[in-house]
C-alpha cells in the first residue's frame, strides 16, 4: 500500500510515562453489629500533595436507596479513613466513589473515579439455622443408613440361619433315610434267613426206620451172643 502524501507514515510525537495510580483505595467489610464498615484512602506522599485528598461515595442499599458520604483528608496525613453505617438488613450493597487530590509536582487537580463494587450482608442467624437444619439432614441420613444397614446384617443374619437350619435339616433326613435303609436291609435279611429255614426238607422217616432197624440188629446180634 502506498500514499503520495505519506499519511501511513508514523512519527513519533513524544514519549508517554505512565505510572502506578497515586491513590488507593481499599474497602473493609464490618462483620461485628454496630461496627462500622471502612473505606480507607492510602496516598503516595511523593505525588499527592498533603491534605488535599478527599472522597464522594455513594453506597446504595438493598432497596436502591443511594446515601452520599464525603470526607477530606487532614494535613501531613497520607491516609483517610471513611467510616460507613453497618447495614443490618441481609442483602447486596452497592458502592461507588471518586477520589480528589493535587499533584504534588505540578499542582494540577487529579480525579480518579473508582468502579462500582459490591458487597454482600450475611444474616447469621438464618445461617446458623440453615446450619443446624443442614446437619440436622446429615444427622438423620447417616442414622437413616445405620438403620439400613442394621436391617442388612438382620436380613443376612436370617438368611445365615435358615441356611444352617436348612443344611440341618437336610443332614437329619439323610441320617434317618440312611438308617432306615439299614434297618431295611437288616429286616429284609432276617427275613429271608427265617424264609430259608422254613423251606429247609423235612428229614427222611424210611431213613430214619432203617437206621433204628440196623441198630436193633446190632443190639440182637450182641445179646444172642451173649446167650451163648
Amino acid at each position: 500500500m502506498t500514499s503520495g502524501n505519506g499519511i501511513f507514515f508514523r512519527t513519533l510525537e513524544q514519549e508517554v510515562l505512565v505510572y502506578p495510580t497515586p491513590l488507593m483505595a481499599t474497602f473493609k467489610q464490618s462483620q461485628i453489629d454496630d461496627e462500622p464498615h471502612q473505606l480507607t484512602i492510602q496516598m503516595e506522599q511523593a505525588s499527592i500533595e498533603p491534605g488535599s485528598v478527599s472522597v464522594h461515595a455513594k453506597f446504595t442499599d438493598t432497596e436502591g436507596k443511594t446515601t452520599v458520604y464525603q470526607k477530606n483528608s487532614e494535613e501531613k496525613s497520607e491516609t483517610l479513613s471513611l467510616d460507613i453505617p453497618y447495614a443490618s438488613t441481609p442483602g447486596q450493597y452497592k458502592w461507588r466513589s471518586t477520589l480528589y487530590a493535587t499533584d504534588q509536582l505540578s499542582g494540577r487537580s487529579l480525579v480518579f473515579p473508582l468502579p462500582e463494587q459490591t458487597f454482600a450482608v450475611t444474616d447469621y442467624e438464618a445461617l446458623e439455622q440453615a446450619e443446624a437444619e443442614r446437619e440436622a439432614r446429615e444427622q438423620a441420613m447417616m442414622e437413616a443408613a445405620e438403620a439400613r444397614r442394621r436391617e442388612r446384617e438382620q436380613a443376612e443374619a436370617r438368611t445365615t440361619s435358615l441356611i444352617i437350619i436348612g443344611l440341618g435339616n437336610l443332614l437329619v433326613i439323610l441320617i434317618g433315610a440312611a438308617t432306615w435303609f439299614v434297618l431295611k436291609k437288616r429286616k429284609a435279611r432276617k427275613l429271608a434267613e427265617a424264609a430259608q429255614e422254613l423251606e429247609a426238607p423235612p428229614p427222611d422217616k424210611d431213613a430214619e426206620s432203617k437206621e433204628a432197624s440196623e441198630e436193633t440188629d446190632e443190639l440182637d446180634i450182641d445179646g444172642s451172643n451173649k446167650n451163648v
